[in-house]
């Protein structure tokens, strides 16, 4: 943070841990806690989980309760646990997941949740059968990808060693990243999502308003944050209700997929690049960076 300065990545401490929840990558990863809780609007679960060798979940939107959490998005933001193992992301699972009537898009969550506990589930055999199709559209080439794909190509091996059956390649027919790329939102719903935390805090907090945060951030202040106030209401920006529209359609073309190959999942990598050097220059928005689909989506992500 601006504020505090630089997480450094316990594997390599000349690398970041990967954002935005690096903080519980690195508490878990460096035995500080058992398990974490992460955050998410496009990778920010996944892509710590990846660079500090955790197992992390985006859960479906509305399965987990937002509730306290700084979000940047108010229609993509999600919780999910982070740990060492796929046990200790179920069991937290268990304790998180459900309706909660202080943030109401967990009613999606109403009638679907199972009627035993998700670590119930959990069964070494249980790839046996699945149907996997591989979104080959996602995975990037070039030397920064290299070792990523490597690694992919082993996940994969790995996968059907304990049988399951990969449905390789799919395709949704369409320029998948760049759909991926124009359906982000949350550069036009962070300044209200900012303001709903702010004013959860009540009258007595320091700041109460993105304007306030602006006003009194002085030089911990970043530049797209106080870009924050010129944002307009969104009722009637044309660009972010097209961003809307392209986030509908992909999520269709997901599902629409998995119907038509009978899947159980997909798979594809997040992100294939490695964890970037301090100092480097990086941003989410380059076209090699990460693959947000299940953001878009509303889909969950293991």
């Amino acid at each position: 943070s601006t504020r505090l300065g630089q997480t450094r990545n316990p594997y390599d401490p000349t690398r970041v841990p990967g954002g935005s929840s690096g903080g519980p990558g690195v508490s878990v990863a460096a035995w500080f806690a058992t398990a974490g809780i992460g955050s998410e609007t496009g990778i920010s679960i996944r892509n710590p989980t990846s660079e500090n060798n955790l197992v992390g979940l985006a859960a479906t939107q509305g399965l987990i309760s937002r509730t306290g959490q700084i979000c940047s998005s108010f229609s993509q933001e999600r919780g999910g646990p982070m740990a060492r193992s796929v046990y200790d992301v179920a069991a937290l699972l268990d304790v998180i997941a459900g309706f909660d009537a202080e943030d109401l898009i967990t009613i999606d969550s109403l009638g679907k949740m199972p009627a035993k506990p998700y670590v119930s589930f959990l069964d070494a055999n249980g790839l046996s059968g699945a149907r996997l199709g591989v979104l080959r559209e996602l995975f990037k080439d070039g030397p920064m990808h290299k070792d990523g794909r490597a690694l992919m190509d082993k996940a994969m091996a790995d996968l059907q060693q304990k049988g399951a059956i990969l449905v390789d390649p799919i395709t949704t027919g369409v320029n998948l990243p760049t759909y991926l790329l124009n359906a982000r939102v949350s550069t036009y719903e962070r300044r209200f999502a900012f303001d709903k935390y702010f004013a959860r805090l009540g009258p007595d907090a320091p700041i109460r308003s993105t304007e306030e945060l602006v006003a009194k951030g002085g030089k911990y202040l970043k530049p797209n944050t106080a870009a924050l106030l010129t944002q307009p209401p969104l009722d009637h920006d044309a660009d972010y209700l097209a961003r809307l529209q392209y986030r509908d359609v992909t999520r269709r073309l997901i599902v629409e997929l998995m119907d038509r190959y009978q899947l159980d999942a997909i798979v594809y990598p997040f992100k294939t690049r490695p964890a970037t050097k301090i100092g480097e220059p990086f941003s989410t928005y380059d076209p090699d960076s990460d693959n947000p689909l299940n953001a878009i989506t509303s889909l969950p992500a293991l």
